[in-house]
């Protein structure tokens, strides 16, 4: 055998060894992890612990609220990044994609299905957002213009943010990692909720790019030509 050829082998077999089995039932954490791509050190390449952020919003309207997932290992300037999980039937979580926002000033609208994150829209342009529609077939941008919304109901998006907005929770990822009984501290009060449980239900994936194009991003994933 030659050279080349074995050289070639040799890549193929390192190729397979890393690519992750996203066909495989994981868990919940374990997912995350892996879309995120946490590192395993993460805490030594910190200043502060890595902590873990969870909410639980039905944003598809079928009654059964997502579960939305961040880290302080992963944001940008519009906030932190959120897997959104939805329940199924059979007990397990299906993806639906990642979303970028701050939890303290997000507004989501149950009529139109769609969560507004508040931009900069620039000098004089008044308020402005991005625009995403949740759905049972994932996330879509639906902002037409990052102008300034003139129209924007600002008092209504502060009452929900005050009053309606479902509680956050936080825990260090090595508290998850470690321990069997999490302790989730509500982000407003810092109290403990030992009602909030451990994500250890299982998530499963096709691995198909075609099918799941929300997450091709995150799963470095290379779709097939059409």
């Amino acid at each position: 055998m030659s050279v080349r050829r074995v050289s070639l082998c040799l890549l193929l077999l390192l190729s397979v060894a890393v690519v992750p089995d996203w066909a495989a039932n994981q868990s919940l954490l374990v997912h995350f992890i892996s879309m995120l791509r946490i590192p395993p050190d993460a805490d030594t390449r910190w200043p502060q612990p890595v902590q873990v952020y969870r909410m639980e919003l039905d944003v598809t309207g079928d009654g059964k609220p997502e579960l939305f997932l961040s880290t302080t290992w992963k944001g940008g300037r519009r906030g932190l990044q959120w897997v959104v999980y939805s329940p199924q039937t059979n007990g397990t979580y299906r993806p639906l994609g990642v979303i970028e926002f701050a939890y303290t000033s997000f507004y989501y609208s149950a009529k139109s299905s769609t969560i507004f994150v508040p931009i900069n829209g620039g000098p004089g342009a008044g308020p402005a957002f991005v625009y995403y529609h949740i759905g049972t077939g994932g996330i879509s941008d639906i902002t037409e213009t990052y102008v300034g919304d003139t129209n924007a109901d600002l008092a209504s998006m502060s009452a929900w943010q005050a009053k309606e907005r479902p509680s956050v929770y936080l825990d260090s990822l090595a508290d998850l990692q470690a321990t069997s009984t999490p302790q989730w501290k509500d982000a407003d009060t810092n109290s403990v909720n030992s009602a909030v449980g451990k994500l250890d239900a299982l998530v499963t994936e096709t691995g198909d790019c075609s099918a799941e194009k929300y997450l091709d991003a995150f799963r470095g994933c290379v779709p097939t030509p059409q």
